[in-house]
């Protein structure tokens, strides 16, 4: 004769299936959170590590410093900012002395949590009265003064804005890691004997997700052995 199962004995069965059932639903949605934080991490670390490669395309051929502003990592004091002579090639001329087509600007705005950089248009892109205007050169004095570095970023229309960290102008859904500070330090650039070095470091979060890191790094001038007077 055959036995059955009791009624307690399934309602036990079902009780260990639940149990069963829960623990294995608890280490999925682990896996799925472990999976999610790693996912964030990782875009964290690649916007991250895209700004730095921004900035450092942005300055690795510049010739001169002149004016800049320390700023901060943590964006605590008076925004960052550098303003460099990029290159000297204003259409494929190497004329010795820096012109504003030449030129470049760096500058932390904490309003949009973004690093933008201000640079020229390549000199066929623009007209013959913005070319005329691009070509007129600067004094080492005048690149040196911060009343330079804002002119060349709010007088020419010929200077386009970029984000080179931060939302930008992008609304900032969430997903976009924020730029929160930008510290910069110039060091040996009065020397003759010392190539000048640049150093910077940006600081980065994300509201959402308490995201918070950093990126440091440092370049070396190559700049002319005659400098700009």
């Amino acid at each position: 004769m055959q036995r059955g199962f009791l009624l307690v004995e399934l309602l036990i069965g079902l009780v260990i299936v639940a149990l069963v059932m829960l623990g294995s639903a608890a280490i999925m949605g682990a896996v799925a959170e472990g999976w999610n934080d790693q996912d964030v991490t990782r875009s964290s670390q690649v916007q991250a590590n895209q700004t730095y490669i921004r900035v450092q395309h942005a300055l690795q051929g510049t010739k001169y410093v002149g004016y800049w502003n320390a700023g901060s990592v943590d964006g605590t004091s008076t925004p960052g900012s550098i303003f460099f002579w990029q290159n000297d090639n204003f259409g494929g001329v190497e004329a010795g002395d820096p012109c504003i087509g030449e030129m470049a600007l760096l500058q932390y705005d904490s309003a949009t949590s973004t690093l933008w950089l201000y640079q020229c248009l390549a000199k066929p892109q623009m007209t013959g009265a913005q070319q005329t205007q691009a070509a007129q050169q600067w004094t080492l004095s005048q690149i040196n003064q911060s009343s330079t570095a804002s002119q060349f970023a709010q007088t020419y229309n010929f200077v386009q804005k970029q984000a080179v960290g931060g939302p930008g102008a992008q609304v900032n859904d969430g997903t976009r890691l924020a730029v929160k500070g930008f510290w910069v330090s110039v060091n040996s650039l009065s020397s003759t004997s010392q190539l000048p070095v640049v150093e910077y470091a940006i600081g980065f979060d994300r509201s959402s997700d308490g995201t918070n890191l950093s990126v440091y790094n440092s370049t070396t001038l190559r700049g002319p052995t005659t400098q700009p007077e």
